[in-house]
């Protein structure tokens, strides 16, 4: 098989989640808790990348009638509307974390298993997350997956079925013959598991990317790989309980959107590669 994958063991290039509240969290318990992140993150590898404040609608009336202005400025003490923290190795952006008055997101591109995951979450977000909602209700939780796969010859010689199931009801059956570049795009609502509705998104783009870029005055081609990213979505909309649970009690609603999705993934991939990346092909979405 001429697939390399994104990581050495798996294609997971990054994955993210995000808290989305019903309204925003009040202002005092906003300041309360941006001011315990700001102390805290620091000591886990994290430094403030960006403040966004609420902007300020300034009016001058000028010296003559007709003559004045209307700007748009930061005031200094104006309140923070979000905060994003970054872990950086070098110059690569590993984990990012965005505290906002409506939301919660985390990112990282350090995904190992599912278990480390949820723990690295659980240590960065849950306690800010059980504060809010003392306060707000969630109204949906999403998860979201980057995998991506690459050929290691020619990309006009690229075997698509060696990667991607002939068979798959997610996959348009014309793509898997194509030589050029394609997109393949589905979005439908799955069995929701413990929530009120999920929605699920698939993207596969195929891209040519430049691998190894040669110094300017090489007399050389540039190395261009033909490459498979596959974006998955679930979004869980929630209901009764869930969306005043506390952040451990949405654990098992984290689980099934995550079994979910790699469902989704072994109903695309062919099971040598599901075999080589270690997934489980369980029941079809």
């Amino acid at each position: 098989m001429r697939w390399k994958l994104a990581r050495e063991d798996h294609a997971i290039e990054r994955v993210s989640i995000s808290f989305q509240f019903k309204e925003p969290i009040p202002s005092k318990l906003w300041q309360s808790l941006l001011g315990t992140a700001s102390q805290a993150l620091p000591h886990k590898g994290f430094l403030v990348s960006k403040r966004d404040v609420m902007p300020q609608l300034v009016i001058s009336a000028g010296a003559h009638p007709g003559k004045g202005r209307v700007a748009i400025e930061n005031d200094p003490t104006a309140e923070i509307t979000a905060w994003t923290f970054q872990a950086v190795t070098g110059a690569e952006v590993r984990e990012e974390l965005s505290l906002r008055r409506s939301q919660f997101i985390y990112a990282t591109s350090l995904y190992d298993r599912w278990s480390t995951f949820k723990a690295r979450l659980a240590t960065l977000l849950w306690s800010s997350l059980d504060q809010a909602l003392s306060i707000v209700e969630l109204d949906n939780i999403k998860l979201e997956y980057w995998d991506r796969f690459n050929f290691l010859d020619a990309p006009s010689a690229a075997n698509y079925s060696e990667l991607l199931r002939a068979d798959s009801k997610y996959i348009s059956g014309f793509c898997l013959n194509e030589t050029d570049l394609w997109h393949n795009h589905i979005g439908f609502f799955s069995p929701p598991g413990p929530s009120k509705r999920r929605l699920v998104n698939l993207n596969i783009d195929v891209l040519d990317l430049i691998v190894d870029t040669r110094p300017a005055n090489a007399d050389a081609d540039e190395v261009v790989q033909r490459s498979v990213g596959i974006y998955s979505m679930a979004q869980d909309t929630l209901g009764g309980d869930q969306s005043s649970a506390g952040a451990v009690g949405l654990e098992p609603t984290l689980d099934d959107m995550h079994a979910s999705l790699n469902k989704l993934l072994a109903d695309v991939i062919t099971s040598a590669m599901a075999d080589r990346i270690s997934l489980v092909r369980q029941a079809s979405v």
